[in-house]
């Protein structure tokens, strides 16, 4: 693409600005970067960027009425408190703690609203909204999950009820507030998740933290898996953090999710999720019941756990609460797990279905030989294929062999720019292959890392493009990565001869010139190969 032809796209597009008289775009103020006084030098000008990343002067007195937290964060940081204009801020800049707050307030209200979506589905912001969805599908995913949890709090023993009206801040507790948090799992499974309000607390100098093995040591385990002729059982452990004690002083007081022990003060017992240290006692109870049980960490990831059995090394890898073992006989840690002194409660124990929300299967009849362990990435195509339809109401197309045309160039895209709830939905729709080629889709790598810087402020063009990424993952969904420990027959290939060119009609005789001080050559059999780039005119 030339320079000109560049210059005539933006040019056009200039043109159609200018057209555009009664477009409307909703802006917010972002940061006001500079102030001046007017010619009269009784009335101040404040420069303000807004959210499409334009500036602009703009009188002071409207800016404060608008925004008076952000003209008074301005006048503290530029010093311009005892300027004309400026003194009505001098207030509200004085009070440092107050000041802070509302600076936080003011940052938080501006996310607050918007919509966010988890694997295709809207994600409520609080239990009411979470029930009008329920109301609006006419389903009660939500209202189960909310059940779910809170027995799981009741019979976890998680709090101790003090009765009601108790006062325990004189004894050292400190009162925090808990609340539901709402997800979405890839396997568009509702959750709701009893949460603490962990920022009220001070810090921790914990260092301890739960184990996340990443996707290559997951991936050479099951190597090493297939390797030896190890068994492999998955296993997730249930309300993980509730199975370590806590060792912070909190108190809550009992909400309508709590039925009968509304309004009942509560003494915090187990570490519920939210807590600062909540993750670091359950990493701690988890590896103590691995050493005990004659596991060690491995130096390369610290979040696989190795057993030394003589002739042949378990291996165990944590992402968190779940848990991959390969062993010959993976029961025993299963069953010791569950017993006492550990008392962990599994679910979905059994050979694993998936790993990191790859697919882990064995084919039967392979091309080479009978049976391979492979990992792939089915499933999650699947739903990517379902939530694409779903959400951005375009249907990919079918046998796409590439994920990207050639004439497709995104960076001269002249279509709308989209609102806050269409880069939620872009930023999902994106999301979906970049995991996929994690997962081992390479063939869709470069579009969809081309397609993500765009990110910022994508067009209706760019989510379409999108849109059409899925139809080459859907030419080839079985695509995966087979674990063949099997050593190659390579004596039906040819084995060809090296080709000597004689350059010499073209640089004469010439010999190479090497460094005297280079180490002598051991006369090893290499291969070398050479690139040229040849351009018109060198």
């Amino acid at each position: 693409m030339t320079c000109n032809h560049m210059l005539d796209v933006v040019n056009k597009r200039l043109e159609e600005v200018e057209d555009e008289d009664a477009h409307e775009t909703l802006w917010f103020l972002e940061n006001i970067v500079g102030h001046r006084l007017n010619h009269d030098e009784r009335k101040c000008s404040v420069k303000v960027r807004w959210s499409t990343k334009e500036e602009t002067w703009e009188p002071l007195d409207i800016i404060a009425v608008d925004d008076p937290v952000a003209c008074a964060k301005h006048a503290k940081e530029n010093d311009s408190l005892e300027l004309p204009g400026w003194k009505r801020f001098k207030r509200l800049a004085a009070r440092e703690k107050k000041f802070m707050r509302m600076l936080r307030q003011a940052h938080a209200s501006k996310k607050k609203n918007a919509t966010k979506h988890m694997f295709g589905a809207r994600m409520p912001r609080n239990c009411q909204e979470a029930l009008a969805f329920d109301k609006a599908n006419g389903n009660a995913f939500w209202e189960d999950a909310a059940k779910k949890e809170m027995d799981q709090i009741k019979a976890c023993n998680t709090f101790k009820d003090i009765g009601k009206g108790a006062r325990v801040l004189r004894s050292g507790y400190q009162k925090v507030h808990v609340h539901l948090m709402h997800a979405n799992k890839f396997d568009m499974r509702r959750k709701a998740r009893s949460a603490l309000s962990g920022q009220l607390t001070p810090p921790s100098d914990d260092k301890a933290h739960s184990g996340i093995v990443s996707l290559e040591g997951a991936r050479t385990v099951l190597f090493l898996a297939e390797l030896n002729e190890l068994q492999l059982c998955a296993a997730d452990i249930a309300q993980a953090c509730l199975e370590a004690n806590t060792r912070e002083k909190l108190a809550i007081v009992g909400g309508p999710e709590f039925g009968e022990l509304s309004g009942h003060t509560r003494i915090l017992m187990k570490a519920l999720h939210g807590a600062r240290t909540s993750g670091n006692r359950f990493a701690e109870k988890l590896a103590d019941d691995l050493l005990n049980l004659g596991f060690f960490q491995c130096q390369h990831d610290p979040a696989i756990w190795m057993r030394d059995c003589g002739d042949h090394c378990e291996h165990l890898c944590t992402w968190v609460d779940d848990l991959l073992f390969a062993s010959k006989n993976p029961m025993w840690l299963m069953k010791a797990l569950q017993d006492e002194p550990h008392g962990c409660t599994l679910k979905g124990v059994g050979f694993p279905s998936c790993c990191l929300g790859a697919d882990i299967k064995r084919v039967d009849k392979d091309v080479v030989d009978k049976g391979v362990l492979t990992m792939g990435s089915t499933a999650h195509v699947k739903r990517s294929l379902e939530n694409c339809e779903r959400i951005v109401g375009l249907k990919p197309p079918e046998k796409v062999s590439q994920p990207v045309h050639p004439d497709c160039h995104p960076e001269l895209d002249t279509a709308d720019i989209m609102d806050s709830d269409g880069r939620q939905i872009y930023w999902s729709s994106i999301g979906m292959p970049q995991w996929a080629a994690t997962l081992g889709r390479i063939d869709i790598h470069h579009a969809t890392m081309c397609m993500s810087g765009f990110r910022a402020e994508p067009r209706q063009g760019h989510l379409q493009a999108v849109a059409k990424m899925f139809g080459c993952l859907d030419d080839c969904r079985s695509a995966s990565i087979k674990f063949r420990t099997g050593i190659p027959d390579h004596s039906e290939i040819e084995k060809e001869q090296p080709v000597e060119f004689d350059w010499s009609h073209i640089h004469g005789k010439v010999k190479e010139m090497t460094d005297p001080n280079l180490p002598k050559a051991k006369r090893q059999i290499c291969e070398s190969i050479i690139l040229y780039r040849c351009e018109p005119g060198s």
